[in-house]
């Protein structure tokens, strides 16, 4: 799909080294400065264009499809999409701090040293990882909020004699 298209197509058209640049010994690597700026220019393409356009659209908009506050978008006077796109400028400084600890090492690391074929899987695998801690972070606040409701009242109906 679209992963596909970035991560194999369009990057490498972008940076056509790239490949070369991976295959490389490390000693050629430290000395491969075209490489290393590929590797950079990689990074910035997807920190700067792919992760913000691209990656916090889909994800907030497929986050409050299925689970969206129906209530507070009525509130808002906003649809899905709206509401969606709001909530993620509301949270992009943050989201982007967690993204760049994982992201920018991670295909720092992907874009050094793995072969073509496997930079889809290498990405795969982080980006499940990195799911995980957004919807951690991210995740539906108002179901957390009822299930610490439910465990403070049971104990205290355990506490009382």
């Amino acid at each position: 799909g679209f992963q596909y298209f970035f991560y194999a197509r369009l990057l490498t058209s972008l940076f056509p080294r790239a490949a070369a640049f991976a295959a490389k010994p490390m000693r050629a690597k430290l000395r491969d400065r075209a490489g290393i700026a590929s590797v950079f220019g990689q990074l910035f393409v997807e920190q700067a264009l792919y992760t913000p356009f691209v990656f916090y659209p889909v994800y907030y908009i497929t986050k409050t499809a299925i689970n969206g506050d129906r209530e507070q978008m009525e509130a808002a006077g906003q649809g899905v999409v709206e509401y969606a796109l709001r909530q993620c400028r509301a949270n992009f400084a943050d989201d982007w701090k967690a993204t760049a600890a994982i992201f920018i090492p991670g295909n720092a690391f992907n874009y050094t040293f793995m072969p073509m074929h496997m930079r889809i899987p290498f990405l795969a695998t982080l980006s499940f990882g990195y799911c995980i801690l957004l919807s951690m972070t991210r995740g539906d606040e108002k179901a957390g909020s009822v299930q610490v409701e439910a465990v403070e009242a049971s104990e205290n109906v355990e506490a009382e004699p």
